[in-house]
């Protein structure tokens, strides 16, 4: 198993927030991809999967996940910097097979 995590600005904003601004933000690396037949962010550490976020902690079968401590600011800086502009967007994180139930929140 594997963590995706995305962010998929609102279909309505009157204002959009790429790429590139989400990654100097953060220090994140971010691409952009379809997701659900729409545009979206894919973030991750390095350019490839987002299972870098992952503690080495982390299980697989629990509920929650356990995150890196060094990467819990960057993940936040992703979250506050459209929320900053009033940017609505959503921020979605799923395993990759898609064992689990997706959550989704909307800021």
């Amino acid at each position: 198993m594997c963590l995706e995590v995305f962010v998929q600005l609102h279909r309505n904003n009157p204002k959009q927030i790429g790429s590139h601004r989400l990654e100097s933000s953060s220090g994140l690396k971010l691409r952009k991809v379809k997701f659900e037949g729409r545009s979206a962010l894919h973030v991750s550490t390095d350019g490839t999967s987002s299972c870098g976020f992952l503690s080495d902690e982390a299980e697989f079968e629990a509920t929650t996940w356990s995150l890196s401590h060094q990467y819990l600011e960057p993940l936040a800086n992703v979250v506050e910097t459209p929320a900053e502009e009033r940017v609505a967007f959503y921020f979605l994180a799923r395993w990759l097979t898609g064992e689990r139930p997706r959550e989704i929140a909307f800021v």
